[in-house]
C-alpha cells in the first residue's frame, strides 16, 4: 500500500469527529488498509498505558498497516523576535553591549525554525534549529549562537542525530549562515527500520536583524 496516494482520504478521515469514525469490517475483520483504521490504530497505541503491549496484541494485518505509515505532510513552523542583550550570548557581558566601534547601538534577535513530520493529524517527529545573534545594522557585534535538536513524538519513531551541518560568517561580518540536517527512522519491533526522513533547515541572519532561509 502506498500511503502517499491516499493523502486526501487521510485528511478526510482526520476531519471526522472523535467517536464517529466508521470502521470498515470485512468477513475476516477490520480492513486495515483504510486510512480511518490506521488513524484508529495510531490513536489506540499512543493512548495506551503500555504501547508495546498494545502493539504486540494487534493482529498481523494491523501491524503490517502500521509498518507502512509514512509522513504525508511536513509543516514548517517559524518563530522570530528580539531578545535583550544578556549574559549567555557569546560576547555579551552583564553590562550589555554597544557596536564594535562604539558608534551604533547593538540589538539582538532570534530565529527558530521547526520542521514537523505528520501522518495527519498525528505528529511523528520534529526537527529544530535556533540562531541568536546581535548586530548594529552594519556588522554582527558578537559571535552568533546556533542550537539544533530533534524530537520523536510517535511510537516506533527515533531521532538518529545530525547527519550534516555547517556554519559561515560571524562576528564582524554582515551575516551568519547555519544549516543542519537530521535523520529520523521508524523501526517497528521485530522488523527492520522501514521509513527514513532527513529534514534540512538553513537560516541566514543579518546584522540589521533580518533573516533568510
Amino acid at each position: 500500500m502506498n500511503i502517499h496516494k491516499i493523502v486526501l482520504a487521510v485528511l478526510a478521515a482526520a476531519m471526522i469527529a472523535v467517536g464517529t469514525t466508521t470502521v470498515t469490517v470485512h468477513a475476516d475483520g477490520p480492513d486495515y488498509t483504510q486510512p480511518a483504521q490506521i488513524l484508529e490504530l495510531l490513536g489506540r497505541i499512543n493512548a495506551a498505558e503500555d504501547p508495546q503491549a498494545e502493539w504486540e496484541a494487534l493482529p498481523p494485518n494491523a501491524q503490517l498497516a502500521l509498518r507502512n505509515v509514512a509522513v504525508d505532510r511536513i509543516v514548517t513552523v517559524h518563530k522570530y523576535g528580539t531578545i535583550p542583550p544578556r549574559v549567555g550570548i557569546p560576547g555579551i557581558s552583564s553590562g550589555g553591549v554597544t557596536g564594535l566601534a562604539g558608534t551604533a547601538r547593538t540589538r539582538c534577535w532570534y530565529k527558530e525554525q521547526e520542521e514537523v513530520g505528520y501522518f495527519w493529524p498525528f505528529k511523528l517527529w520534529s526537527y529544530h534549529q535556533r540562531v541568536e545573534w546581535c548586530g548594529n545594522g552594519t556588522e554582527l557585534t558578537t559571535t552568533p549562537h546556533r542550537s539544533r535538536w530533534g524530537n520523536a513524538h510517535a511510537l516506533f519513531w527515533n531521532f538518529r542525530g545530525h547527519i550534516d551541518g555547517s556554519t559561515s560568517g560571524g562576528k564582524g561580518d554582515w551575516s551568519f549562515a547555519a544549516s543542519t540536517q537530521g535523520r529520523f527512522e521508524a523501526c517497528i519491533p521485530r522488523f527492520v527500520c522501514t521509513t527514513t526522513e532527513t529534514p534540512r533547515i538553513r537560516i541566514t541572519a543579518y546584522a540589521n536583524g533580518t533573516y533568510s532561509e
